[in-house]
């Protein structure tokens, strides 16, 4: 979190300097967090909270000393009042809050302060060791008032990213069954998905639209969870809002080394947001795991699938989605449904091994995952005529 320069100490970086105040804005500034990186049009909001009359606070933060905070603030604050996101926290009917915190502040945010009519509130921070002490006082001072408040930044040497006790392997005689297998799996890994859990709401809240930490959850975790995330996962997850309609997409998840795509994978599946997440995986974006690895995490997909009544097998209609236990691709189906204006009646026809039971799985799975049965749909005419249908 923090580099000594002789004997000046300083924050690696602007996105360690945004988790500290992040997780510290009530003793800071009396406010709780709704948003970190928070996108709207273009820009990208450092921080969003609000105080216990709902007012809103738009947070800038620079590491170093910036000429443009206020240009930043100013476009935020117009974005805001036009979008009015989170409105079921935020009254907008009261003032904004627009606050800077950098370290220093440059002679031509002054003069743009003193020529724009928004009351933009500039606090400055300081970072100090008190000789012998273990802990760093961060204060934060207002420097038009003068006002002071002060925290403290935890150090420490312990990098483990779960107690020692918790990743101990856990010996366990798996069901039959699908379904418990399923909470077999979710329980022994119980540590590991809360990790993914804070890391995932700790970084990513904003662009995944999803519940973000609790300045007491990100203080309370943080001594938990220390390891630098280094390990990138070069997967997708999508995201499309009900009420926009926009897809938001991820390439990039970075979680600490000891985390597998499984427990990524089982976190998403998990996750009870009102937005479904869909996790994408394909040979190529696994190509950094092991090939032991790499098994385990296509059985865990296999697994879910078959939960669902569907299958994924590369060696089959070219990677398409199936019906369990056959080779009869799901796009094909609906295409045949939707475009062809076939009846359920004439499907079966069509498919007499099919039970009832297999083609509600099929619709239930279209209606889920509609992106992926679009991605994968292919030419229905030449497949029925490929396959001696008509």
């Amino acid at each position: 979190m923090l580099n000594k320069v002789g004997d000046k100490v300083e924050f690696k970086s602007e996105a360690e300097l945004e988790k500290f105040v992040y997780g510290h804005l009530d003793e800071l500034l009396s406010l709780q967090p709704i948003a970190k990186q928070y996108r709207i049009n273009s820009d990208i909001c450092d921080i969003l909270a609000v105080d216990d009359r709902q007012r809103l606070s738009i947070i800038e933060l620079k590491n170093v000393e910036d000429r443009y905070v206020v240009q930043q603030l100013t476009r935020y604050y117009d974005s805001l009042i036009e979008e009015k996101p989170f409105s079921n926290l935020i009254n907008y009917k009261n003032d904004i809050r627009l606050i800077a915190i950098t370290p220093s502040f440059h002679q031509h945010n002054l003069v743009d302060r003193k020529h724009t009519r928004l009351g933009i509130e500039f606090w400055s921070f300081e970072i100090a060791q008190i000789k012998g002490a273990k802990n760093i006082s961060f204060t934060l001072t207002n420097c038009d008032t003068n006002e002071k408040n002060i925290s403290q930044i935890l150090t420490g040497r312990n990098n483990d990213v779960l107690p020692k006790e918790k990743v101990q392997k856990t010996e366990i005689e798996w069901s039959e069954d699908p379904t418990e297998r399923w909470k077999q799996y979710v329980m022994v890994n119980a540590s590991y998905i809360d990790a993914v859990d804070y890391y995932m709401r700790l970084n990513y809240s904003s662009k995944l639209a999803i519940q973000t930490l609790t300045a007491e959850e990100v203080r309370e975790k943080s001594k938990k969870y220390k390891r630098a995330c280094t390990k990138e996962f070069k997967i997708k997850l999508e995201l499309l809002s009900d009420e926009s309609g926009i897809t938001r997409k991820l390439k990039t998840v970075k979680l600490p080394q000891n985390i597998q795509l499984g427990h990524l994978a089982a976190w998403c599946i998990e996750n009870k947001v009102p937005n479904a997440i869909e996790v994408r995986y394909n040979q190529s974006l696994m190509q950094t795991e092991s090939s032991e690895h790499r098994i385990k995490v296509e059985a865990f997909i296999a697994h879910h699938l078959s939960l669902l009544g569907v299958e994924s097998n590369p060696k089959i209609a070219d990677g398409s989605t199936c019906i369990i236990n056959t080779k009869i691709p799901i796009w094909v189906l609906v295409a045949m449904r939707e475009m062809l204006d076939y009846s359920d009646e004439e499907i079966h026809a069509l498919y007499p091994t099919l039970s009832e039971t297999e083609l509600e799985n099929a619709w239930a799975y279209a209606s889920d995952y509609a992106r992926i049965i679009r991605a994968e749909t292919g030419d229905i005419f030449e497949y029925l005529t490929t396959h001696k249908m008509w």
